[in-house]
C-alpha cells in the first residue's frame, strides 16, 4: 500500500491526486515521508491545508514548528488547519487564531469554537461561550461549544433553547444529550417540530447545517426539564461531561466504543488533545481497523 501511495504523490502528480494520496496515507495512520513534507511548501493552498491538516491527524509532533509558522497564513484554510494541527499537539498559540476564526463567522467557526473551549480553563471558556449565548448568529457555534466543553453551568440555557421554534432546538438536544446521557431519540423525551422550525433555508451554509441534523430528534422541552430536575443534583458544576459521565480517560474510550458517530467523534478529539503526539481515532475507519485502534489507546 505505502508503495502505490508513494508513486502516486510524487511531486509531478495532479495536486488534486496529491490531497487524494495524502488523506489515503491518514486513513491508514501511515507517514507519507517526503511526500508530506513537499505539501507543507507548496504554493497550492488546498494541498498546503491538507498537509497541515495531516501533522495533526497523524500527531506528528516533530513538524510542529512549520504547523506554527502556517498560523499567520494568509489563506484562511491553512490558517484553521494550522491552528487545529497545534492546538492536537499541544500548542498554546492556536487560541488566538481560533478564536478570531470562531468570533468572525468563518466556514470553520463552529469547529474552531469546540477546539477553543477544549483549550481553556473552565472559567474563561464559560465566559467566551455566555458571549455567544444572547446573539442568535452564533447560537449554533455556542450549541456546539456546550456539547464540546461539557458543562452543566449551560444546562439552563439549553432548556430555554430546546423551546424556540427555530431549526437549532434539534442541535440544543444534541448538546443536552452530550453532557447528560439522555436519549433524546426515544419517547417520551422525543417531541416534534414546532410551527416555524422547518423554514427553508437563507444560504447554502444553512442548507448544509439543515442536511446535518436532519438525523436529530426534535425534544420535548417539558418532558426534558422535568428529566433534568430529577437528575441534576447527580451533576457537579466543576465537572466536564460526555454522555453523563465524567471525562475522563476510561469515560471517553468508552464513548469511542458506544457513542454515536458524533459523540465519538467528540470523545476521539478531547482524547488526542489530552495525549498529544497521539493519532486522532478515526472514527469512519472500517471496524476492524477501529478495534484494533481501541485496544491500543492508552
Amino acid at each position: 500500500m505505502a508503495e502505490v501511495l508513494g508513486k502516486l504523490t510524487g511531486e509531478e502528480a495532479p495536486i488534486l491526486r496529491q490531497v487524494a494520496l495524502l488523506a489515503g496515507y491518514v486513513a491508514h495512520r501511515q507517514d507519507p515521508g517526503t511526500a508530506l513534507i513537499r505539501a507543507l511548501s507548496s504554493i497550492d493552498d488546498g494541498l498546503r491545508a491538507r498537509a497541515l491538516q495531516s501533522v495533526g491527524e497523524l500527531g506528528r509532533r516533530d513538524l510542529l514548528p512549520l504547523a506554527r509558522q502556517a498560523l499567520s497564513s494568509k489563506d484562511e484554510a491553512c490558517r484553521f488547519f494550522a491552528a487545529r494541527t497545534c492546538a492536537l499537539l499541544g500548542e498554546r498559540a492556536a487560541l488566538p487564531i481560533l478564536c478570531s476564526l470562531a468570533e468572525k463567522g468563518s466556514p470553520h467557526a463552529v469547529e474552531s469554537g469546540s477546539l477553543v473551549v477544549r483549550m481553556m480553563e473552565r472559567g474563561d471558556a464559560r465566559k467566551w461561550l455566555m458571549g455567544f449565548t444572547e446573539q442568535p448568529e452564533h447560537h449554533r457555534l455556542a450549541l456546539a461549544g456546550c456539547a464540546a466543553l461539557g458543562d452543566p453551568f449551560f444546562i439552563p440555557w439549553l432548556l430555554r433553547m430546546m423551546r424556540v421554534p427555530e431549526r437549532t432546538r434539534r442541535v440544543a438536544g444534541e448538546s443536552f444529550r452530550f453532557i447528560t446521557g439522555a436519549d433524546l431519540s426515544e419517547r417520551p423525551l422525543e417531541g416534534s417540530a414546532l410551527e416555524g422550525a422547518g423554514d427553508e433555508a437563507e444560504s447554502d451554509a444553512e442548507v448544509l447545517e439543515m442536511d446535518a441534523d436532519s438525523e436529530l430528534p426534535w425534544p420535548a422541552p417539558e418532558v426534558v426539564a422535568a428529566w433534568w430536575a430529577e437528575r441534576k443534583e447527580d451533576f457537579h458544576s466543576e465537572v466536564r461531561y460526555l454522555l453523563g459521565h465524567p471525562m475522563t480517560p476510561e469515560s471517553l474510550r468508552e464513548g469511542l466504543r458506544l457513542g454515536r458517530q458524533r459523540e465519538r467523534r467528540s470523545a476521539a478529539l478531547e482524547l488526542a488533545m489530552r495525549y498529544p503526539g497521539q493519532p486522532l481515532f478515526d472514527v469512519g475507519a472500517p471496524g476492524f481497523r477501529q478495534r484494533q485502534w481501541l485496544a491500543a489507546l492508552p
